[in-house]
């Protein structure tokens, strides 16, 4: 349950039916305001008809409240947007409350000191927040992603596949990348770095290049080396026959 996003749903600008079916959603979200959850699951929380919360969804997905992914024999996975998104700016933003300026010559605003705590007064402690904490860039810290359906190799990656394993060509590295995108698209597991995770795929799918070629056959003999062995082998009886036996004289 994400406090935020249920905090934004009550708020959001939008027809009752409609925004019980988005808490609903918030309230089976994570932080990062991922969820799957059943319709059924939906018309118990919201205490509405099937067709009602198949409505709702829909409407939620057009006006990209929300965005939502089949499953097959599973529950749909849905994505919920980030709630500015939801606002103008107007709306979003709380007002500016400014003060008017004083009037020249009054006397300067009294100077309230609270008064110090008398000694064994209990100590005043603040909770945590319910909120995962951010960095500057407004990105989520410690959370998990799934990998966008629109992932494409970058220059990066490309580089580095090549350069680790050299026996690759570009397009073998492009042949990976797109096997790698339609398992973790189909897959929809979340991990923390997919760069990483790339990497390690990468290794994984060097071991049969590896293996082939350690079960490459050997090397043709020239004729001159056939030659050669063909006169060892007689000399040393390997070669069959009595033709091939050295006598004692």
């Amino acid at each position: 349950m994400s406090i935020a996003l249920m905090t934004a749903a009550f708020r959001s600008p939008i027809q009752s039916t409609h925004k019980f079916v988005l808490v609903a959603l918030c309230d089976n979200a994570n932080d990062q305001g991922e969820c799957y959850p059943s319709v059924s699951m939906l018309c118990e929380k919201t205490s509405l008809s099937d067709r009602s919360v198949q409505k709702s969804l829909a409407y939620l997905e057009e006006k990209q409240f929300i965005q939502r992914r089949e499953r097959h024999g599973r529950s749909n996975y849905y994505y919920i947007a980030d709630p500015r998104t939801w606002f103008t700016p107007e709306q979003y933003s709380p007002p500016n409350d400014v003060h008017p300026t004083p009037e020249r010559g009054s006397p300067p605003p009294p100077n309230v000191v609270h008064p110090t705590p008398e000694r064994g007064s209990p100590i005043t402690i603040n909770e945590p927040s319910l909120e995962p904490s951010v960095n500057q860039s407004g990105r989520k810290v410690r959370g998990k992603t799934i990998l966008p359906k629109d992932w494409i190799l970058t220059k990066k990656l490309g580089d580095w596949a090549l350069e680790e394993f050299p026996h690759w060509k570009a397009d073998d590295v492009r042949r990976i990348a797109d096997k790698f995108r339609d398992h973790w698209v189909a897959n929809g597991k979340q991990m923390k770095d997919w760069e990483a995770t790339f990497r390690n795929w990468c290794r994984n799918e060097n071991r049969p290049w590896t293996a082939n070629a350690r079960a490459s056959p050997a090397k043709q003999l020239s004729a001159k080396d056939q030659a050669r062995q063909a006169v060892s082998e007689a000399l040393t009886g390997n070669g069959g026959g009595q033709h091939g036996r050295i006598i004692d004289i």
